[in-house]
């Protein structure tokens, strides 16, 4: 599959799977970041569980051996506490995923570890030194996220072993941005045993869920969830996976919410950012007086808040979800993407167009586990304008692709427009996400020898996604690229001479040319049998090859039109052009023309469409002899004779 594809293998570490955090807190006994309580309190009970674990028949790999997180939602705080044990079957095992991780809010809860450590098989204990505790950023280019993740590098691991970790989070509901909420995914990708979750609630707090796993057994009392299974399998690995839409999830909100309520909350929160002043006024005049058509204005505002506000996380306390107020995005000149598209929507409001803000699930391509209503799914925010003059969606964050195309990397992730219809939605598909024009001509010498030249021309997010790539590379390193992928694609060590066109600009297109003379390898004085491969559509038919084995394949779409014209000079007269092609199948075509115009010249235009698709997994193979079978005719021949 395309390495430029911004798919993303989202299964977290352990803890990673349960969205929890933590925040500064004076105690006692302060870990050296100061950010995480520490008691050292042994609760006997999970020793009595470890200790009893490592008695019975255990696992051949990595496994969660035991979880229970216990949450009591009150009126004014949430309390977490969660206990977790896992089993080390390899050496391999405990060097990849020897660190326990805890999310942590720094901005409306506080966290407190009360224990954490390694359990050799011959019953030693080895406690964990708070000291060695290590705070990370959790940010992501692109979403927003108020979270930091606490390392904990558990000691004393050794095979046959078991860590543990016993941690309580409190969250302030006063600091909450958005209505309290929590989704667990009690699956992974390895195996989950004595998984339970039990979520209690004060007298007057209104508590919904939604359980969609099958392995996850729930019931409910008075002011009481419970949910738990012996045993849950591992998942089946795959090289393609969005992991939040195969795993099915538990979700926990208080009070009865309609999405509705959900676009309120956050259309208000954009509204309260977006102020107009003189400085704005100002901006727009600028950007757009001397533009003469809507789309040169539309490009102009585009451009400016995605290259002149440059990308810097602000997703402090306060703003995990809330953008800033747009003057003091103008100030700094920066934000994230709430800030830039709260920006965006004041200046394209000015045009007299309607933009509103859409969330996006950038982990999630299905709806079927966006059950209940909560701003927990989504995690970054682009801006949409449905009107028919101005139908677009525009992702503030990305500084290469053109406006009128949606950024490859959301296109079809989960969403939910902040509208007057706010119902969870996936973004378009376009039918041809990677679209590509090549022309090849190539003129034959007087000793055999050829000259070749190529014009590459990616359209739409190909462009994007191309000048992503070179866009910060300096002029060398762009002749680097561009002369390792042409080896690498032609099998050659020649070196073309490049260029390029619009690689620093946002444009609709992006062009590479390449000119090379190649020495004499045939035979002036001989009839001509010739084979050309058409290089560039083969790089594109072995780049679609899916991997996956269980799970199916969302197929973005490929559209590729090749033209080489050959000019066989003076040495040779054309006999046989070679043979049109109409190949048609279920998921694409590829068609061919010849064109003749002269004894020595030909054109050749081969077109390949294969549009954007679901692949189940029962499809792949065919999918992919599919692949093989246009790749076996991405070959030109044609035959002629000396001149006398």
């Amino acid at each position: 599959m395309k390495p430029i594809e911004a798919t993303k293998l989202l299964m977290s570490a352990l803890l990673s799977m349960i969205l929890l955090s933590a925040s500064p807190h004076v105690s006692a006994v302060q870990s050296p970041i100061e950010k995480v309580r520490w008691t050292g309190e042994t609760n006997q009970a999970l020793m009595d569980f470890s200790k009893e674990y490592l008695r019975g028949e255990l696992p051949e790999r990595y496994t969660l051996a035991g979880f229970r997180a216990d949450i009591h939602v009150g009126k004014t705080e949430v309390k977490s506490r969660i206990q977790a044990v896992t089993y080390y079957a390899t050496s391999s095992e405990i060097e990849n995923r020897g660190n326990e991780l805890i999310y942590f809010n720094q901005g409306n809860e506080r966290v407190t570890i009360h224990s954490a450590g390694s359990i050799a098989p011959d019953g030693n204990i080895q406690i964990f030194d708070p000291a060695n505790v290590q705070v990370v950023e959790s940010n992501e280019y692109n979403t927003f996220s108020d979270t930091k993740i606490a390392v904990i590098p558990i000691p004393g691991l050794s095979t046959g072993g078991l860590g543990f970790l016993d941690y309580e989070i409190i969250t302030d509901k006063a600091q909450l941005e958005a209505p309290w909420s929590r989704i667990f995914y009690p699956r992974g990708t390895f195996e989950y045993q004595n998984y339970h979750v039990q979520i209690t609630s004060a007298p007057g707090i209104n508590l919904q869920y939604q359980n969609e796993s099958d392995a996850l057994g729930c019931s409910t009392e008075t002011a009481t969830i419970t949910c738990s299974a012996k045993q849950i399998p591992a998942l089946k690995r795959d090289e393609t996976v969005y992991w939040r839409d195969v795993i099915n999830q538990l979700v926990v909100t208080e009070g009865e919410l309609r999405w509705a309520d959900i676009a309120t909350l956050m259309q208000d929160k954009f509204d309260s950012a977006r102020v107009s002043s003189t400085e704005v006024d100002k901006l727009f005049k600028e950007l757009t007086e001397d533009k003469p058509t809507l789309n040169a204005k539309i490009s102009s505002i585009h451009r400016f808040v995605t290259r002149e506000i440059r990308y810097n996380s602000m997703s402090g306390q306060g703003n995990a979800i809330t953008p800033h107020n747009i003057h003091e995005t103008l100030h700094n000149r920066y934000g994230d993407c709430k800030d830039k598209s709260a920006l965006l929507i004041e200046l394209l409001q000015k045009l007299d167009l309607n933009p509103f803000p859409v969330l996006v699930a950038t982990e999630r391509k299905s709806l079927s586990n966006l059950s209940l209503p909560t701003t927990s799914y989504f995690d970054h925010v682009i801006v949409c304008n449905d009107e028919t003059e101005a139908n677009f969606c525009i992702d503030a964050t990305d500084t290469d692709t053109d406006w009128n195309v949606l950024s490859a990397w959301i296109q079809g992730s989960a969403a939910l427009p902040i509208n007057s219809d706010p119902q969870p939605m996936t973004l378009p598909l376009n039918k041809y996400r990677w679209r590509l024009h090549a022309n090849t001509e190539i003129v034959f010498d007087q000793k055999g020898g050829q000259m070749e030249k190529t014009t590459r021309k990616y359209s739409g997010e190909y462009a994007g996604s191309i000048r992503s790539i070179l866009a910060s590379r300096s002029p060398e390193e762009r002749l680097e690229w561009a002369q390792e992928q042409y080896q690498e694609a032609y099998g050659s060590d020649v070196e073309p001479q490049f260029s390029f066109t619009d690689i620093d600009q946002i444009a609709p297109d992006l062009v590479i040319k390449s000119e090379v003379q190649y020495d004499p390898l045939l035979d002036p004085q001989a009839h001509l049998a010739y084979t050309e491969y058409d290089t560039w559509m083969m790089d594109e038919i072995d780049s679609l090859v899916i991997d996956n084995n269980h799970y199916g394949y969302q197929f973005p779409g490929l559209t590729v039109e090749s033209s080489f014209q050959f000019d066989l000079g003076k040495l040779w007269s054309l006999t046989f052009p070679g043979q049109t092609l109409d190949l048609q199948h279920k998921y694409g075509t590829l068609y061919r023309k010849i064109h003749q115009s002269a004894p020595s010249y030909l054109e050749v235009v081969s077109t390949l469409e294969i549009p954007s698709r679901y692949i189940p997994v029962e499809e792949i193979d065919q999918f992919n002899r599919f692949l093989s079978a246009l790749r076996s005719e991405a070959q030109l021949r044609f035959e002629a004779n000396t001149l006398d």
